[in-house]
């Protein structure tokens, strides 16, 4: 099949690394539980990524998730590989920021460079760091959105525990 006959996928989160830096009560991703250090391992998403190449003519939002992302050591890789392969896609790091103020310069060159940008999820730890990580950010000339304040989380799978998957796929 020709490339102009595939379909395009329209959004697709992919989870680089399952931890996190912050451990939210009521967390969707259940990061707050992980207690080790786990990566999404580089080869297979590089595989992972040129399968979806083969399958798709283009994604139009890809968004590199955790946990929290800049975790991963390889962050940059994994944001320049995305380019490689659909680069007419808008590719963002979701991060909740607070590793930003401190990020290697290099990495951030190689995102910048590679046109990813950040949305930032806008915690109150994230809220006190603000103008060092819009700073950062600004002088490294990446662009980034920062959402709006979260101050609660909400457990909303199941109020009670259940062997029945329909109500936790309903709540979901």
């Amino acid at each position: 099949m020709s490339k102009e006959h595939l379909p395009t996928l329209d959004y697709v989160e992919i989870e680089i690394t399952e931890f996190c830096n912050l451990n939210c009560r009521g967390c969707c991703d259940f990061s707050n539980l992980v207690k080790e250090k786990k990566f999404y391992e580089y080869e297979e998403y590089s595989r992972d990524m040129e399968r979806l190449r083969e399958l798709f003519a283009d994604i139009r939002k890809i968004r590199l998730m955790g946990g929290e992302p800049l975790l991963n050591e390889r962050v940059a890789d994994y944001a320049v590989r995305a380019r490689e392969l659909f680069s007419e896609s808008d590719i963002r790091i979701v991060t909740n920021g607070l590793l930003l103020p401190s990020f290697d310069e290099k990495k951030l060159t190689a995102i910048k460079n590679a046109g990813v940008k950040f949305d930032i999820s806008n915690y109150p730890p994230t809220r006190k760091l603000r103008e060092k990580i819009e700073e950062k950010l600004s002088h490294a000339g990446i662009e980034y959105d920062l959402g709006f304040p979260m101050d609660y989380f909400f457990k909303n799978i199941l109020k009670e525990p259940s062997d029945d998957p329909a109500p936790a796929f309903r709540n979901c």
